[in-house]
This record gives structure tokens, C-alpha cells and sequence, in this order.
């Protein structure tokens, strides 16, 4: 009698992928789809028949801020600023409103409401996050604790990349790359690859008023670590522009 091995680790069965009128068996191992064919044989470590439901990759969360999720339920309230502000004044009016609610706020509760952001976008289909984690608000450095510790409660269910950064600006105050540099180095205790540990920032112009100096030093940190960089650039026109394209040059210097 033919005994036929499992030969992929999971095989789902009757998929919908772009087709509505057909459905196909699809094969992954080691987390690659190995193939979409109309009939697969060989069966999986674990087989799923989804009975012609539409089946896509995982949906990716490229931005987030999991450390302040749900920062703006209860009385903190209104959720944007007062009266009208320009670009500068909400970046300023939100790094106050999250210094308050970091005052407050438990390790525990920033690390419960991450977890619940992160099953919440499971439930939907995402399956990759990438969340920036700002280490100038009072908590410092135990923001990227908490959010670590909600990492490991949730493998298997998400891939989350965490990105520490200065959302108000690394040359504004004497200790701030330090603290960076600390949150880089706990989060890469977790994940000595880098693969899961990104730096972040924030404007090298508005939040730093310096973007020569502002995109060298990231480049310095980002180098000293040996990982990869996700900043925020928001000033608009012109002054926005010009930043982009001497952000595309220090890529291409440092060979990113």
C-alpha cells in the first residue's frame, strides 16, 4: 500500500486567490508558498479546507506606534489640539499630551493595549507590524521593555519589527542618543540578527533644526548597530524636498 509523506507543512484546500469562480489548493513550507495549483495530492503537516473562502498573504502594517495605542481613550480628550496650529504646533500639542499620558500610564497597560492592538490586527489579516517606540517620554526605555514583552506573548500570531526613536528630536537634548542607543541595544538582546530591530527619527529639520548633523548621527547609530532605518519625514514643500534628497544621498554614501 502507498503511504503518501507529508510533504509541505501546511496545505490549504478549495482557496479563492483572484479567481471567484475557481478555487485552488495552495502548498507552504518554511513559510513560502511553494504552489498554487488546482489539485494538490500530497497533503501537508496540516491541511485546512476553507471551502472556496478567499485566501491572500498576510496584510502589512508598515507604521504604527504601539506604545501609545489607545492613549487618546477616556479623559484625555480632545484628540487633537486647540483652536487652529500649524504642522509644528500639533507635533508639539501631541509630544505634550504623550508626555501626560506617559506620566501615568503602567508598563503593564502599555503592554496590555499593544497586545490587544496586536490580536485586533490579526483578526483582520495582518500579519507583519512595524511599530516605532519613542524613547523621550518619561517611561524612557521601558517603553521598548513593555513592547518586547508583548512581542513574545504574540509569536506566532504577528512578525513585529520595533523602531526606536526620538519623536522630538535626537539633538535636542544631551541624553537622548544615549537612551536610543540603550533601546537598540534591549531590543537587540531579543533579536541579536537585526532583522526585527530598526532606528528611528523624526524631522531633521523642524524637530532637530540641524538636517546635516541630524541624518549623520542617525547614520552613525544606524551603522554602529549594523541595522536598517525607518524616519519620519514630515515637514511639507520645499524645506521637505530638500531633506528627502539629502536623506537619498546618505543612503547611497553609506550603501543602505
Amino acid at each position: 500500500r502507498l503511504c503518501l509523506m507529508a510533504q509541505y507543512d501546511l496545505v490549504i484546500k478549495n482557496a479563492s486567490v483572484n479567481d471567484s469562480d475557481k478555487v485552488v489548493d495552495i502548498s507552504i513550507s518554511r513559510g513560502k508558498i511553494q504552489n498554487i495549483k488546482k489539485s494538490i495530492d500530497t497533503g501537508g503537516k496540516k491541511n485546512i479546507d476553507v471551502a472556496g473562502s478567499f485566501v491572500s498573504p498576510g496584510f502589512v502594517d508598515c507604521h504604527t506606534h504601539l506604545d501609545r495605542v489607545y492613549a487618546a481613550c477616556g479623559d484625555r480628550k480632545p484628540k487633537s489640539g486647540p483652536g487652529e496650529m500649524n504642522q509644528d504646533g500639533f507635533v508639539d500639542y501631541l509630544n505634550i499630551a504623550f508626555d501626560e499620558y506617559h506620566k501615568n500610564v503602567s508598563m503593564v497597560e502599555i503592554e496590555e493595549n499593544a497586545i490587544k492592538d496586536i490580536q485586533r490586527a490579526a483578526a483582520n489579516g495582518t500579519t507583519y507590524i512595524r511599530s516605532h517606540v519613542a524613547v523621550d517620554h518619561p517611561t524612557t526605555t521601558e517603553n521598548i521593555r513593555a513592547l518586547l514583552r508583548a512581542k513574545n506573548r504574540t509569536i506566532g500570531l504577528v512578525d513585529l519589527q520595533l523602531v526606536p526613536m526620538s519623536s522630538k528630536g535626537i539633538l535636542n537634548n544631551a541624553s537622548t542618543e544615549k537612551k536610543l542607543r540603550e533601546a537598540i541595544e534591549i531590543a537587540l538582546e531579543e533579536d541579536q540578527s537585526g532583522d526585527s530591530v530598526l532606528l528611528g527619527g523624526a524631522d531633521p529639520a523642524s524637530r532637530n533644526n540641524n538636517i546635516e548633523r541630524t541624518l549623520d548621527t542617525w547614520f552613525d547609530i544606524a551603522t554602529d548597530y549594523d541595522i536598517d532605518i525607518d524616519v519620519h519625514i514630515q515637514d511639507g514643500g520645499l524645506l521637505g524636498e530638500y531633506t528627502i534628497r539629502r536623506l537619498i544621498e546618505k543612503i547611497e554614501k553609506h550603501g543602505y
